[in-house]
């Protein structure tokens, strides 16, 4: 037994000795003092670290869209232009294309694509073909403009008819006047097409329905007054200012001229040497063509009587092949004359045809 309390209290000693510090004496009591259990450190679970709450970005500020570029002369409202001449002349069978117009909103901008069109020309057919553009804004606003193709013979066709014969030019000087309206009236109920040397007259506005029958447009003097032939200056002065208000009134810019008095004119003289050797040379320098005459219908002088009107112009049409004819639609006796003279000459086998570029042309001899 005593052998067991040795191992027993051996081992407590160990154990005392393992776990404490050794207290009391050889035989005393034996106590050990314990060292606390060191407190293990906290775990510490890592505070997530927030997201950031992401900031809004503002949305863009709209750029407001740019101002449309007016069109050139633009006026407030809706703007409808022709781009090109509001008269075009083209030959027979030419190849063309319709160069449209413009459309432009003060507003809106541009509406080109609402632009509608109302005609056709026939390049192959001779006439007068006008074509209508039209356009209408948001609000219900619209605007029209208008265009007129005027299709003439080509050289061709008028070499043709000149090679055939039996042709006349009918040729009115002066007018318009009061009588021209009557006239018109004939020359459309036969389909008569003639050419018209025209003076500014107080009927000038009369060139815009004698253009749009199809009649040719000459240019004769904006005073028909003879001094006119005292310089470069003062003729161009004079022909530029009928030049310009035949184009305003009907777009077109004539080339087909006749002088006052004709080139052959003696009254020139007073006013400057050698005139018409010199303005027969200058206008055609300046691109337009003169022409006078081979008969004269003797409506200037000769008679009043519009009988003698009708025989005079009967007689020296049949003594022609081409034919010339000078006439004046100042005179009431000379339109009275006029519906006998084209059923005659139709009758006859006659054809009647308005003065081009491309007709023959009559000077006199020059007298000064």
């Amino acid at each position: 037994m005593k052998k067991y309390v040795c191992l027993l209290g051996i081992g407590i000693m160990l154990a005392a000795s393992a776990c404490g510090k050794k207290t009391g004496g050889k035989n005393g009591p034996i106590t050990a003092t314990l060292s606390p259990a060191p407190t293990p450190s906290p775990v510490l679970t890592p505070t997530p670290t927030p997201s950031p709450i992401p900031t809004p970005t503002p949305s863009p500020t709209p750029t407001p869209s740019p101002s449309p570029t007016p069109l050139p002369g633009a006026t407030e409202g809706l703007n409808l232009v022709l781009v090109g001449e509001r008269a075009i002349e083209l030959d027979r069978e030419t190849e063309w294309t319709d160069p449209g117009a413009i459309a432009f909103d003060t507003t809106e901008g541009y509406l080109n694509d609402r632009i509608t069109t109302e005609g056709e020309v026939d390049t192959n057919t001779v006439g007068v073909y006008p074509i209508t553009y039209t356009v209408t804004n948001a609000a219900g606003n619209s605007a029209t403009v208008e265009r007129v193709v005027y299709v003439r013979m080509n050289r061709e066709d008028v070499k043709a008819a000149e090679a055939k014969g039996k042709l006349v030019y009918l040729t009115f000087d002066d007018g318009p006047s009061n009588y021209t309206d009557t006239l018109l009236k004939i020359l459309d109920k036969y389909n008569v097409k003639v050419t018209f040397f025209v003076v500014n007259t107080g009927r000038i506005d009369y060139v815009k329905r004698e253009a749009l029958a199809g009649h040719s447009i000459g240019l004769h003097s904006y005073t028909h007054d003879y001094d006119i032939y005292t310089s470069d200056e003062t003729y161009f002065g004079d022909l530029n200012k009928i030049s310009d208000a035949v184009y305003e009134r009907t777009g077109l810019r004539s080339t087909l001229i006749r002088f006052p008095g004709g080139s052959s004119n003696t009254v020139s003289r007073h006013y400057m040497k050698g005139a018409m050797s010199y303005f027969t040379k200058r206008v055609e320098e300046e691109g337009y063509q003169y022409f006078d005459w081979t008969e004269s219908s003797g409506d200037a002088g000769d008679t009043t009587d519009p009988e003698v009107v009708k025989e005079n112009v009967k007689k020296r049409i049949k003594r022609n092949d081409i034919t010339i004819m000078l006439c004046h639609d100042i005179h009431k006796y000379t339109v009275d004359a006029m519906e006998d003279i084209i059923v005659w000459a139709l009758d006859n086998g006659y054809t009647f045809l308005p003065l081009s570029p491309y007709s023959i042309t009559e000077h006199h001899r020059i007298n000064n």
